[in-house]
């Protein structure tokens, strides 16, 4: 919050990051989960590769840092930090119904 807006103007602005989150189904299923209690980060746009540098250590749960980068980031994907009992089954495009079946 900078000297001139006002603890309103704050609250309104949150409003707004919140409803253009709501309307991201993407950076909305980020918030479901980091109030799971998992971590998530950004990804390159179209990739599973995480976009910054120390993502381990930047994942979070915060609220505001997730609203932030789902304004900066509209069309990127999330990553879950895994551990603690996660972990990842990546199926592609590539004969999906015969990876399934086999596991």
């Amino acid at each position: 919050m900078n000297e001139k807006q006002t603890s309103g103007d704050y609250k309104n602005d949150l409003e707004q990051d919140k409803l253009r989150v709501a309307n991201n189904p993407i950076w909305s299923h980020a918030l479901f989960i980091a109030r799971q209690g998992s971590k998530v980060f950004p990804l390159l746009e179209r990739d599973k590769k995480p976009l910054l540098k120390g993502w381990q250590e930047l994942a979070t749960d915060d609220e505001d840092i997730i609203l932030e980068w789902a304004k900066l980031y509209p069309n990127h994907n999330y990553g879950v930090l895994t551990g603690n009992g996660w972990f990842v089954l990546d199926f592609d495009r590539v004969e999906p119904d015969r990876i399934y079946k086999e596991i």
